[in-house]
């Protein structure tokens, strides 16, 4: 497998820190259109090296505290480009969207609320719905979340910590399943409008897919998520 993502990631760390707080970023804006480049490629294993280069570039625009203003919409794009995915590659791309999110954690507005929406849908989508006593979904294509076993623990526990504060058991789901980062309340009111739908039909889906992890406390898990979602649209 080609190794030009890691030279290329070795370039980013040294060359970003000097030119990252500068408004003329014209000189790394070149190299920039090749990591964009690799999101669009045939090569499946090449799309996931962009996200590893992609996850360095963001890791030091927050070690700089750059991820802020017109920034978070700009950096945000490449993560919910559509393409079809392997299990590396959804994983790779979770974890940089989430890293992400993370670090913007309320500064997301109206604008970039679709950095939001696009993420629920990666990671829950088809919504299902109840008919006649028959769960059915209009889509027999699972998103990356809900296909790639690796994901399904890691995506409930970002729903819990998108909208608020996780309990015990919520806890220790996300050490088990390594899900990196934990920020509380990642979303922010402002976009509550923008995102609700979404917001709901993921809950639903994360209960359903709770329903097969019988190896954990998934009641209490459901509680917390549902007792977080109320209080989140309480706040409105």
């Amino acid at each position: 497998m080609s190794r030009w993502h890691e030279i290329l990631c070795v370039w980013l760390k040294l060359m970003l820190k000097v030119y990252v707080h500068s408004k003329e970023l014209s000189s790394i804006n070149t190299i920039l259109k090749v990591i964009e480049g690799g999101f669009k490629h045939a090569n499946i294993d090449i799309r996931a090296q962009s996200f590893v280069c992609w996850r360095v570039l963001l890791e030091i625009v927050a070690e700089q505290k750059q991820l802020v203003g017109s920034r978070i919409g700009s950096l945000s794009i490449p993560l919910y480009y559509t393409t079809s995915f392997n299990n590396y590659m959804a994983k790779v791309k979770f974890d940089t969207w989430w890293f992400f999110l993370c670090n913007v954690k309320q500064q997301i507005g109206e604008e970039n609320a679709v950095v939001v929406t696009s993420f629920l849908k990666f990671c829950f989508e088809p919504y299902t719905s109840v008919l006649a006593g028959s769960i059915v979904s209009d889509s027999v294509t699972l998103s990356p979340g809900k296909k790639v076993v690796a994901l399904r623990e890691k995506v409930i526990c970002a729903l819990v910590y998108l909208l608020g504060p996780a309990n015990e058991a919520v806890v220790k789901l996300q050490r088990r399943c390594g899900l990196e980062i934990s920020v509380d309340t990642i979303i922010n009111i402002k976009i509550s409008k923008e995102c609700e739908s979404d917001v709901i039909w993921s809950c639903q889906e994360a209960t359903l897919m709770l329903t097969d992890l019988t190896d954990i406390d998934n009641i209490s898990i459901c509680k917390n998520l549902w007792e977080n979602l109320i209080k989140f649209f309480n706040k409105e």
